[in-house]
């Protein structure tokens, strides 16, 4: 159908089918004209800007049930075995106790939880593997592949998630989470606030199990790529400048309402006050202030074809329809260069 004039994009490599479709007009004076921090200010392969960045960096994150944690006598699992160990509690606790709490709220409905999941393995992967090769962009090798693979297997096979992941969403998942019925739960940054209206302070922000290095320090995942979400003008607007217009006062607003709650700017000498500093918020900027750096998740590079085949085959992967080993070999057959 029909684009709006003004639409929303996730940023990254999802914004290439739009600019190579001639859907998005250029919107340099705009972007130009908010004065964006540097970490905004990126401009497409092109040198031109397509879309007005409006929504923070997302980083992906594992959120924890504080009341569960508490009541199952857990601890935030640090590594790999930690993980394996908290699965297995759980399901010990369900079957002393009656009940049907879950190790991992998610779902692979959409297909997309599926590549976030096996994105934050692979990235604690690299970190533990090869540290000295966890610079950005990150190559994932097949080796690292490989493995991460196998992991996500196992998770499942360990019971981590709930019997119908399958028929989850990654909304209901989310939801599942704020309900109570699991322990962890890994997902976007961007999510911080509504967990906060709906949780208020019960649950704590961290990394995902292995993603220290083993001198103990660890790299943010950033899930958006170069590019952050942002605002798009349809090409086919009638009034580009009003839309224009529009955007920047958003973005303006948002900014100032984010730094009310102690989230960082995106735009530079922007003087708005913090007015409550939550605690999960300091949470949130201290992962981000002792952070070595950034890495962008693979997702976030692929192409548009590349990351449907990856969803499709983990999706087969959860379902039980596929395998570790035939997924790998997909995988090189796919990226097998052509003998023309």
């Amino acid at each position: 159908g029909e684009l709006p004039d003004i639409f929303l994009t996730p940023g990254g490599s999802f914004l290439d089918e739009f600019i190579e479709t001639g859907v998005c007009a250029p919107v340099d004076e705009y972007v130009e004209a908010l004065n964006l921090t540097e970490e905004y200010s990126t401009p497409y392969q092109d040198g031109r800007y397509y879309e007005i960045p409006c929504m923070q960096t997302d980083y992906g994150v594992v959120y924890y049930d504080a009341t569960l944690l508490s009541e199952m006598g857990l601890e935030i699992p640090k590594t790999w075995d930690d993980l394996e160990q908290m699965i297995a509690d759980v399901n010990v606790y369900n079957e002393k106790n009656g009940t049907s709490y879950y190790a991992i709220s998610f779902g692979d409905k959409d297909g997309y939880e599926g590549n976030l999941l096996l994105d934050m393995i692979s990235v604690s992967e690299q970190a533990n593997q090869n540290p000295q090769k966890a610079e950005d962009p990150l190559m994932i090798d097949s080796e690292i592949l490989q493995s991460s693979v196998e992991k996500l297997v196992r998770l499942n096979e360990l019971g981590a998630f709930s019997e119908d992941y399958m028929e989850t969403g990654d909304e209901e998942a989310v939801t599942n989470f704020i309900h109570h019925k699991s322990v962890m739960l890994v997902n976007h940054s961007a999510i911080l606030s509504h967990l906060i209206w709906n949780m208020k302070e019960d649950f704590y922000t961290g990394l995902f199990p292995g993603m220290y290095g083993t001198d103990g320090t660890y790299r943010m995942v950033r899930l958006d790529g170069d590019i952050r979400p942002g605002l798009c003008i349809n090409a086919s607007c009638d009034n580009k400048k009003l839309a224009g217009t529009l955007c920047t006062e958003y973005v303006r607003r948002l900014n100032e309402e984010n730094l009310k709650t102690g989230c960082r700017t995106m735009i530079e000498d922007a003087d708005t006050k913090a007015e409550r500093l939550l605690e999960r918020h300091i949470e949130m900027n201290s992962l981000l202030d002792n952070a070595a750096g950034t890495v962008t998740a693979p997702s976030a590079t692929q192409d548009s074809e590349t990351r449907n085949m990856i969803r499709s085959l983990t999706k087969d992967l959860y379902s039980g329809q596929s395998d570790a080993e035939a997924f790998m070999k997909a995988m090189e057959e796919a990226f097998r260069p052509s003998e023309d």
